[in-house]
């Protein structure tokens, strides 16, 4: 069901043409400084764990993070901890568990 819905999110992002990168696909930096969330290099699992399923971008900068999760699925420790890490910065960060949800994030992203 959430990879389904990944699917349906990820389709829907093409045809808005805003890009996207998928946890899977996605490069992991090494911290640089007091604002950069901090990995364990050697740690890949700790990586996959807590980064969101979603890092969206609109325009050169603007960029907000996305977890798809079940109906009944919750976000791990790790999740949580970069959660409040990205909120802290400044960056929004959504869980989103069905299309309408998603629907709603589009409309508070101004995504047509």
């Amino acid at each position: 069901m959430e990879k389904e819905l990944q699917v349906l999110i990820n389709a829907d992002l093409r045809k808005h043409k805003i890009g996207f990168w998928h946890r899977e696909k996605s490069g992991y930096n090494k911290p640089r400084s007091h604002n950069t969330f901090k990995f364990d290099p050697k740690d890949k699992e700790e990586k996959k764990k807590s980064w969101p399923d979603l890092l969206i971008m609109k325009g050169d900068s603007d960029l907000f993070y996305v977890e798809v999760k079940t109906k009944t699925g919750k976000l791990s420790e790790e999740q949580i901890s970069f959660f409040n890490w990205s909120k802290s910065m400044g960056y929004r960060h959504y869980v989103v568990k069905d299309l309408n949800e998603w629907e709603l994030v589009k409309k508070l992203e101004a995504i047509a």
